[in-house]
């Protein structure tokens, strides 16, 4: 499957002008982030390992253009147009590994080479997010009984989505050990265990709901989920990732 197909910010190469990309891939992967402390008088020094991961530069080799001669610069542009819409981190995809996508953004440079003014080759590198996020993870499930399970299919703790269900009053969840407390539940109530917000329905900030408890994790394995108080069942976006 050498001539795949990249899908940046949801448009597909083959629909811009790139007629292959050329060989597959480097199989890139991230560096952890940690820090190390060297302690006089010891042998090695203390290391703290963190669970992030530093951005990496993913890179592809693509040629377009229709063989038509004065074709390659018109073929290029369409191409630097895709290439440069959006700006931060969009989802990047290709056919070499469907199961995931990861986040990326694309600042160039753009440098082509010119094949007889019909074709043009080039790279292109795109600084991508430490996570590659498994699209099975972005299904949603529902644990309608409290005690409930999710398996975890990764050797990564997962920060999901979670949405809770229920009538106003106060409630605690526990996910996989950890226990939240929340002294004003409300329906549709959402934590985002990612970016550490908690939400109500209509998608305002709620943060006052969630008094006591770090936002929980998905471990690798089985988490059970219970709940006490006005909970009425729990609906969890896992997110998993991959390196």
């Amino acid at each position: 499957m050498p001539n795949g197909t990249i899908t940046w910010h949801g448009v597909a190469s083959n629909t811009v002008g790139v007629k292959a990309v050329e060989k597959y891939p480097n199989l890139n992967r991230p560096r952890r982030k940690f820090s190390k402390q060297s302690i006089p008088g010891a042998t090695g020094d203390v290391i703290v390992m963190e669970d992030a991961w530093e951005d990496y530069t993913q890179e592809y080799e693509i040629y377009a253009g229709t063989g038509a001669n004065g074709n390659a610069p018109i073929a290029l542009a369409n191409v630097a147009s895709w290439l440069y819409a959006g700006s931060g981190y969009q989802r990047l995809e290709d056919t070499y590994d469907t199961s995931c996508y990861r986040e990326a953004y694309f600042s160039g440079p753009f440098d082509v080479e010119n094949h007889f003014n019909r074709y043009g080759s080039c790279k292109i590198s795109f600084t991508c997010k430490g996570k590659r996020w498994l699209k099975t993870g972005e299904s949603t499930s529902t644990i309608s009984t409290s005690g409930g399970t999710i398996t975890n299919p990764t050797d990564f703790a997962a920060a999901p989505v979670i949405t809770l269900h229920g009538t106003t009053g106060t409630a605690t969840l526990t996910v996989a050990g950890t226990l939240v407390t929340l002294p004003e539940m409300e329906e549709g109530l959402v934590l985002d265990c990612e970016k550490m917000t908690v939400t109500d329905s209509g998608g305002d900030p709620s943060n006052g709901s969630m008094a006591l408890g770090p936002f929980p994790k998905l471990t690798a394995g089985t988490n059970t989920i219970t709940w006490t108080g006005t909970i009425t069942s729990v609906e969890i976006v896992p997110r998993w990732f991959k390196i």
